[in-house]
């Protein structure tokens, strides 16, 4: 008895090239990425919790928190990476926290960050794209 594995081996081959080839599903993944990011400010919650409350002083009805900053947010895709970025200059000391001006204190309210969500969607696309491209009859 023999065993022919020639389209197994041909399958394996073909994933390993899709895996080398991320362009297309880091493509499709731009829009979740940013919807992710908008998601982070409207929910006023980082990676390890609600957000700090605003100072009494610096409340004021309907008024966004961050204001337009997540919403500057880009989204870009340089080979085989997916990069997000706020151009705002100030941006990163809203997101990592930071002492400003005359010595006010802006706690941490991280918004530009992958939720663990979005890096479960991003797993399951890479599978399916290598998977896909790798058993495809050519």
């Amino acid at each position: 008895m023999r065993l022919d594995d020639r389209d197994v081996r041909r399958g394996l081959r073909q994933m390993r090239r899709a895996g080398k080839d991320l362009r297309p599903v880091l493509r499709r993944l731009k829009r979740p990425l940013r919807e992710d990011l908008e998601e982070h400010a409207d929910s006023e919650r980082g990676p390890d919790g609600s957000w700090p409350r605003r100072a009494p002083r610096t409340q004021r009805p309907h008024h966004d928190l961050l204001g337009k900053l997540p919403s500057a947010n880009t989204i870009r895709q340089r080979g085989q990476s997916l990069q997000g970025q706020n151009p705002i200059p100030w941006s990163a000391a809203h997101n990592d926290g930071d002492v400003v001006g005359r010595g006010s204190i802006i706690p941490s309210r991280p918004f530009l960050f992958f939720s663990d969500s979005f890096l479960d969607q991003a797993d399951e696309a890479v599978v399916d794209h290598v998977i896909k491209r790798g058993w495809e009859k050519k």
